[in-house]
């Protein structure tokens, strides 16, 4: 079963001037991932969370399309909201498209079935683990 979570934190300056990260709330999602579904979504939970939109400065998420138009709808309530792409999204994005050509595909191709060599035979990682040794 598949069941679907949007997670919600808080990020701020205490003030000590550390930076503290809190879950606000982890509800399930049962609708359909469409922008106005999330957008919808999004404003019951700040209502249910009674979080002052006052004190919403950005909102970050990954760049995917639904989410884009989601915060697109958020802004016309309150146009100053600031949206923020995740950068761990944008990494995994660029490694993605980085590692997605021809030559990365055999490259990896040929090191899967070095590694496969390797966990499926005993003598064949004792050897190497015998020339490694001796190699220093």
């Amino acid at each position: 079963m598949n069941i679907a979570y949007a997670t919600y934190t808080g990020h701020f300056i205490d003030p000590k001037w550390s930076l503290c990260t809190v879950v606000l709330d982890n509800p399930t999602f049962p609708d359909r991932h469409t922008a106005r579904n999330i957008a919808d979504f999004t404003k019951s939970v700040l209502v249910n969370l009674k979080v002052n939109h006052s004190k919403l400065t950005a909102v970050v998420s990954d760049q995917a399309a639904n989410m884009v138009a989601a915060f697109n709808f958020l802004r016309e309530d309150d146009p100053a909201l600031f949206t923020v792409a995740c950068a761990c999204h944008r990494l995994q994005t660029a490694i993605r498209h980085a590692i997605d050509t021809p030559a990365t595909a055999k490259l990896l191709s040929s090191c899967r079935r070095l590694v496969g060599h390797f966990n499926h035979s005993n003598v064949a990682t004792n050897a190497l683990c015998e020339r490694q040794k001796a190699e220093g």
